[in-house]
């Protein structure tokens, strides 16, 4: 299967819903040239018929061409073998000479949403950028662990203080910026903590996923009784401060916990 996106539409084009264009057989795959005169359902606003797509069929070039630039979500289907790629990257070529910036992907070994974003972030920057190492594009979006949003802001910030090239000192500078970019909001939400959260906290970022009943624990982080412990849990995910995962606690904004690092450390 073969995906084709393009940026949001201009004021004069008007959005729908992604087209899937479907050829029915039974037995074996028949030859292409059987197909040439042939009508198949192609599901938008209403229902309409088209060709089938053909490699130098200069119309179904054109469509596919207007569908990258004015942002209609394309799915061609096909049998196996009959140029779904290929139409693609030629319909690309023509567009990138127009200066419109095509990214390419293979999603094919992504088994979960993890997997996705993580190819989908590291090759947007690998393509769009020549002034960066790679070792960098990982290091951008491990230091937000994937979360797309914040990868393209800590982007945006990387450029933003790089000269010519991206180095360790310009990527430090664009991580602070990015955790003052958000301090405003993690301030509104820490502002009103009491000391014992605060120090609940401090064990959470230290990496203490669970046992805070521990005496050793509460001595440690002074979080006071045993019976204190569930209330300081329940109020910090209410404030979503942290998250209840299969690990344990854990602090799920990769951003937040930079900025409290930096605060509470």
């Amino acid at each position: 299967m073969a995906t084709a996106a393009a940026p949001p539409p201009g004021p004069a084009a008007t959005r729908t819903k992604p087209q899937r264009l479907h050829s029915h057989t039974s037995g074996p795959s028949p030859s292409p040239d059987r197909f040439s005169n042939t009508q198949c359902c192609v599901t938008q606003v209403c229902v309409t018929q088209v060709c089938v797509l053909k490699i130098g069929r200069e119309d179904e070039l054109s469509r596919l061409e207007a569908h990258f630039r004015y942002g209609v979500n394309t799915i061609l289907m096909s049998p196996r073998r009959w140029g779904k790629t290929s139409l693609v990257n030629r319909v690309a070529q023509t567009v990138k000479e127009k200066e419109l910036v095509i990214v390419k992907m293979d999603i094919f070994a992504c088994r979960s949403e993890y997997d996705f974003y993580n190819t989908f972030s590291s090759e947007i920057l690998k393509q769009t950028s020549s002034r960066i190492d790679e070792k960098f594009v990982e290091k951008i979006c491990s230091t937000v662990d994937y979360q797309a949003s914040y990868v393209q802001q800590l982007s945006y910030s990387v450029f933003l203080f790089a000269d010519r090239e991206v180095t360790d000192d310009s990527f430090a500078r664009a991580v602070k910026d990015l955790t003052a970019q958000n301090s405003s909001v993690f301030i509104e939400q820490t502002q009103s903590l009491t000391t014992y959260q605060l120090n609940y906290l401090k064990a959470v970022m230290d990496g203490i996923r669970s046992g805070y009943g521990d005496a050793q624990i509460r001595e440690t982080y002074n979080l006071g009784s045993p019976s204190n412990i569930t209330r300081l849990k329940n109020s910090m995910v209410e404030k979503e401060l942290v998250e209840l995962t299969e690990d344990g606690v854990i602090i799920g904004d990769p951003v937040l916990k930079l900025w409290l690092s930096d605060k509470l450390l």
